[in-house]
């Protein structure tokens, strides 16, 4: 059984205006990037709530995305790691949203050590939103992700999207 979960509120038009100006800032970026986390999920139709935008990279993408967004940069990317992950993470402030970039993301493997870094290009999908072509991760890649990183609810509700049951 599938635990409660918060209401799937619209999108607001905040969020969709800074996601417009980060797919059209970025269509230039040579490295692979995707929109991940809730609102790569929302893109593809899997009703997440959103609260802000995640950006996955490698390491030289994410130094990029922070050069060509660089006016809204509140923390500049930089080698962070928990118990669980490992990446270069920074984030961006665009008005009241929250932009969050990751790179070179790592997840604690079982003996202790870090797996080799999550290659974006491996895993992307493209979906058209307002015209435009967003890249996103692919749904089975972040349901996989997520189980790994321990959020089991969050996967839970992705597999039974992807076996064609509406949540």
């Amino acid at each position: 059984m599938v635990p409660m979960r918060e209401p799937v509120q619209p999108l607001t038009p905040e969020l969709l205006s800074v996601l417009e100006l980060v797919a059209d800032r970025l269509v230039s970026l040579t490295r692979p990037w995707a929109v991940t986390g809730s609102l790569g999920m929302r893109l593809q139709g899997v009703p997440f709530a959103v609260h802000d935008i995640d950006l996955q990279s490698d390491r030289l993408g994410v130094l990029a995305m922070a050069e060509i967004l660089s006016e809204f940069v509140v923390e500049p990317p930089t080698l962070r790691e928990s118990s669980i992950l490992r990446s270069y993470f920074g984030a961006l402030q665009v008005g009241t949203v929250r932009v969050e970039l990751m790179g070179d993301l790592r997840k604690r493997a079982d003996d202790g050590g870090w797996e080799p870094p999550t290659q974006v290009a491996d895993h992307l999908c493209q979906v058209t939103w307002r015209g435009r072509i967003v890249p996103v991760l692919d749904l089975h890649y972040e349901e996989q992700a997520y189980r790994r990183l321990g959020r089991g609810e969050h996967a839970d509700l992705l597999r039974q999207w992807l076996a064609g049951e509406r949540i």
